[in-house]
């Protein structure tokens, strides 16, 4: 779906009305670390200012198309194959992904994050993700949850190479 200019000022309006609350939410998640996978510590905010710069660095970018521009939806699906030896870790690390992923506070611009194991094949991971226009990727691949996903794959996780399947949707016009 595309949302219009209106839709996209309602959207950045909310993200400065929740700007105070975002902050100390991560504040109190910065005062505790919690530990994924393998001693890999993790603070979910990182760097407040990195993702609230993100965030609205992104909105900004979404709000500066024109009005006859609608901004699409871009939709990844991704297959992982992962080694059995790391799937605890894996799915501990893909859980913390999809939460940062779907939390409107940190990715506004993330439509769908939903994944599954293949039925007939262990170990093999389908995933769905949906995101407001280019922009939204980036903020995505910038956020700190997605980069603990990045040093998370830096292991050599998977028995063969991931596959990525990008595109954008279409509707039907209404």
């Amino acid at each position: 779906q595309d949302l219009s200019t209106s839709e996209l000022d309602s959207l950045a309006v909310w993200m400065l009305f929740t700007r105070s609350s975002m902050l100390s939410i991560r504040l109190s998640f910065l005062l505790g670390l919690s530990t994924i996978g393998s001693g890999l510590a993790f603070a979910p905010f990182l760097d407040i200012s990195k993702s609230v710069q993100t965030a609205s660095s992104a909105i900004g970018m979404v709000n500066s198309r024109a009005e006859n521009d609608p901004v699409p939806v871009v939709a990844l699906n991704v297959i992982l194959r992962i080694k059995p030896e790391v799937r605890e870790e894996f799915l501990k690390v893909i859980l913390n992904n999809q939460q940062g992923t779907l939390n409107k506070e940190l990715e506004p611009l993330a439509l769908e994050y939903t994944f599954g194991e293949d039925a007939s094949e262990p170990n093999t991971f389908h995933f769905h993700e949906k995101y407001l226009g280019e922009e939204g990727i980036a903020a995505h691949n910038a956020a700190p949850h997605f980069l603990v996903w990045e040093e998370f794959a830096k292991s050599n996780p998977f028995s063969s190479p991931p596959e990525v399947y990008k595109f954008t949707i279409y509707k039907a016009s209404e």
